[in-house]
């Protein structure tokens, strides 16, 4: 998996003030990723902004930015709903056992017995848990809740994702 790859952190949203400023909405309120100086690149209606993030200041679950070469409210506006992106590489390290949702779709996903069934289509956060989109090699999706009583060891370094029951089982 490359670490090079850009993965898409939130939405730009409306300018702020006079000088360029605009609301970044990350996906998950409680990333520090963002920081000055960082390369981003920004995508909206098929074009592609690249740029660095010159100043940021959380506010709640929004950051206010400002992005070098956007130096007006015009040029902030043109960026209103584009997906702000950053590179893998550019993360913070992660303890042992922690994850990125980013590094999670495609691994191949493992039944208790070891062996492949799957691969991870997508992740996404409930208010309860994260849960996996899995493609089963059968044809058909399921969504697995990621706990302990379902999933036994995830290994994004490794590939894999493990499962501690099979998707079939009565829930």
């Amino acid at each position: 998996m490359s670490r090079d790859r850009w993965i898409r952190l939130g939405n730009i949203g409306r300018p702020h003030g006079l000088d360029g400023k605009i609301w970044f909405v990350p996906f998950n309120a409680n990333s520090n990723t963002l920081k000055p100086n960082l390369d981003i690149k920004i995508e909206l209606s098929g074009r592609s902004v690249d740029s660095k993030i010159f100043s940021i200041d959380k506010r709640g679950a929004r950051y206010l930015l400002s992005i070098n070469g956007i130096q007006d409210r015009s040029a902030a506006s043109g960026l209103t709903g584009g997906a702000l992106y950053i590179k893998r590489s550019d993360f913070n390290e992660i303890e042992p056992g922690e994850f990125y949702h980013a590094d999670l779709p495609g691994l191949e996903v493992r039944g208790p017995d070891s062996n492949a069934i799957g691969r991870v289509k997508d992740v996404f956060t409930t208010p309860a848990h994260d849960v996996l989109a899995i493609d089963l090699d059968q044809g058909n999706e399921t969504l697995v809740p990621v706990v302990s009583d379902w999933v036994s060891a995830i290994k994004p370094d490794l590939g894999y994702i493990l499962l501690a029951r099979s998707p079939e089982e009565p829930r």
